[in-house]
C-alpha cells in the first residue's frame, strides 16, 4: 500500500521553505527496500574514518551503557516481578532487534487493554541504547499503565537510511501481530490492544517515530498517537543555516559541530537524500500525521525551530498540544548539568512538565 515517502533515485527538490504546499508522494516497502540495497557512494579513505569514529563512538557509550544497566539491576531483585524484559526479535532482512519491554510497576486492572506504546531512542541514529532512556520509558508505562517497547534498532554508519526504520517498522508489525502475547520468553503475560499503538522519542528518535507514523499505513498499523521531544525532523535545512537561524552562540549548544554534521553524514550518505520525508518527515503533508501529538522543544536548541515549525503546521490537521521550554537545551532530561542549582531546577521543572504533556496526550488514546 502506499505511503507518504520518496525515492533515492527520484528526489523532490522540496525544501522547507516549501513546508505548507508540499504534496504527499508516495512510495512501497519494496521501494524503500531498494534503498536500503542501494551501496553507499563513498570513497574508501572517507569510509576509513567514517567507519572508525562509528566505531569509537558506538564502543565508548556502549560502555557506558553496560555500567548503566549493571546499576539498574540492583532495582530487580529476582524475587520481584521485573519492571523490564529484554528480548530478541528476527525483523527479516534488517536482521535481528534487541527489545526492551518495560511493564508498570503497580498495574490496574483496566476494562479494557490498554494500547502499546513504542519508545524509540536518540543518538543521532549512530550510538545510544534503550537503557539510556529508561526513566521516561518507565514513567509511561506506569503512568499509562501498558507495556512500553523499546527497540535497540541498527545504527550508522553500517545500517545508515532506512535501515532503522525499515527494522522499527518490522517490529511495529510484530507487535500490531500481537507478538506480545506469544512470544515465549516474555512473563508474565500483559494483555494489550495491539491495534493501538503511540510512538515516542527524542531528537534522532522523534524523527523516527514521527517517519514510522508515516510508514505505518502500509501495513494497516494504527498508529493513535506521537509524542517528540526536542525533534530532529528536518534534515533539508543544512546544520549552519539551523544554528545561525537559532541565535544560539556555540558554547551552548549541546549538539557540538563536528557530532552534528557526523550524523548527518551517516544517516543519509549517498545516494541517499535529505529531502526524502521520510528523512525530513517536516516535509510531509500535516494530514498523514496521527490524531494526537505532543511536541515538547528546548528554547537553548538550535533544533527548537523545526519542532515548534512542525507543531504549528500540524495545528490546522490534528490535535497537538506543544510547549517549548525555555532556557533548557538539548538532551534537558538525560545530560548532566554543569551551570548550577538554578539550571538543575528548570531542568527537573521541564522534565516533570514534559512528561505529564506526553502522558495527557497518550492517555486517552491509550487507555
Amino acid at each position: 500500500m502506499p505511503v507518504e515517502g520518496v525515492s533515492a533515485s527520484a528526489l523532490p527538490t522540496t525544501t522547507s521553505h516549501d513546508l505548507e504546499s508540499s504534496p504527499p508522494v508516495a512510495v512501497d516497502l519494496d521501494e524503500l527496500y531498494r534503498v536500503l540495497d542501494a551501496p553507499v557512494e563513498w570513497p574508501w579513505y572517507t569510509k576509513l574514518w567514517t567507519y572508525a569514529l562509528g566505531f569509537l563512538l558506538q564502543s565508548t557509550v556502549s560502555l557506558l551503557t553496560t555500567f548503566w544497566d549493571w546499576k539498574l539491576s540492583f532495582t530487580h531483585l529476582p524475587w520481584r516481578r521485573p519492571y523490564r524484559q529484554k528480548i530478541s526479535l528476527d525483523t527479516g532482512r534488517t536482521g535481528h532487534c534487541r527489545l526492551v519491554v518495560y511493564y508498570p510497576q503497580k498495574p490496574k486492572v483496566n476494562a479494557h487493554p490498554p494500547g502499546v506504546v513504542m519508545h524509540i531512542h536518540g543518538g543521532g541514529w549512530t550510538i545510544c541504547h534503550p537503557e539510556i532512556e529508561h526513566k521516561i520509558a518507565q514513567h509511561l508505562a506506569d503512568e499509562l499503565n501498558t507495556v512500553v517497547v523499546a527497540p535497540d534498532y541498527k545504527k550508522a554508519p553500517w545500517w545508515p537510511y532506512p535501515h532503522a526504520l525499515l527494522q522499527l517498522h518490522a517490529v511495529l508489525k510484530w507487535i500490531a501481530d500481537n507478538g506480545l502475547s506469544t512470544h515465549p520468553s516474555l512473563h508474565p503475560p500483559f494483555l494489550v490492544d495491539s491495534s493501538r499503538i503511540a510512538l515516542s522519542g527524542g531528537s534522532a528518535g522523534a524523527n523516527l517515530a514521527a517517519s514510522l507514523s508515516l510508514l505505518s499505513s502500509s501495513a494497516n498499523i494504527s498508529i493513535v498517537g506521537l509524542a517528540l521531544l526536542y525533534p530532529l525532523i528536518d534534515l533539508s535545512t543544512p546544520y549552519p543555516t539551523k544554528l545561525a537561524r537559532s541565535g544560539l552562540a556555540k558554547s551552548w549548544v549541546v549538539l557540538p559541530p563536528w557530532f552534528s554534521r557526523f550524523i548527518l553524514h551517516a544517516y543519509i550518505p549517498p545516494p541517499r537524500s535529505a529531502h526524502d520525508v521520510l528523512v525530513s518527515p517536516l516535509l510531509a503533508d500535516a494530514s498523514r500525521f496521527p490524531a494526537a501529538v505532543a511536541i515538547a522543544t528546548a528554547g537553548e536548541d538550535y533544533l527548537c525551530e523545526e519542532g515548534d515549525q512542525l507543531a504549528r503546521k500540524l495545528e490546522s490537521a490534528v490535535k497537538v498540544k506543544w510547549r517549548r521550554f525555555e532556557a533548557v537545551g538539548h538532551g534537558f532530561d538525560l545530560l548532566p548539568t554543569p551551570y548550577g542549582l538554578s539550571r538543575r531546577r528548570r531542568n527537573q521543572q521541564a522534565i516533570k512538565e514534559m512528561w505529564e504533556m506526553f502522558v495527557d496526550t497518550l492517555r486517552p488514546v491509550v487507555q
